[in-house]
């Protein structure tokens, strides 16, 4: 009788176990309001959100536009993020953690894709899920695609943040 009663508790832990493996869980929302750190990073009651796929400019990157004339792309890709997320209807839904202080999440206004939005109208570029919104942006030369520029990822390494940091200070 005890070992009947054992298999059936094995089973019922097991079960459960296999149960709550496969049991959907709740997606953590986000809808502001936000506090625009740059291109592609959202502060929302003390939380750092970054829209997947995306790699925007730096905030003091520059570019050159179509014209030549140099430009500030990345407080462009910020103040582009900032009249997107100034919607009504946002809301952002994501749970996988970039680092300790950063969730990684997607982010629609009235059910449009904002990061889709973001690599179509060329203000950053795809990091991964928006291959055919860059391709657009760049036969469209819209944004960086307009003029010249250095991938983000290439600027970082050339201007670490001590020297931007300085660079700061110093003004």
């Amino acid at each position: 009788m005890h070992r009947i009663i054992a298999a059936a508790f094995v089973c019922l832990v097991i079960g459960t176990m296999i149960a709550a493996a496969f049991w959907p869980r709740k997606v953590p929302s986000f809808d502001g309001p936000f506090v625009i750190a740059d291109g592609e990073t959202l502060v929302t009651n003390g939380q750092r959100l970054q829209l997947k796929g995306l790699d925007s400019p730096e905030i003091g990157q520059r570019c050159r536009g179509e014209d030549g004339v140099v430009q500030l792309c990345g407080a462009q890709a910020r103040f582009g993020l900032a009249q997107r997320m100034a919607q009504a209807g946002v809301l952002c839904q994501g749970s996988d953690r970039i680092d300790n202080d950063r969730i990684l999440v997607s982010c629609n206004v009235m059910g449009r894709d904002v990061g889709a939005e973001m690599v179509r109208s060329g203000l950053v570029l795809n990091a991964g899920g928006y291959e055919n919104e860059e391709k657009q942006a760049q036969a469209d030369k819209v944004g960086l695609w307009a003029g010249a520029f250095d991938r983000p990822e290439e600027w970082r390494r050339l201007h670490p943040r001590n020297d931007i940091i300085r660079r700061q200070d110093e003004n």
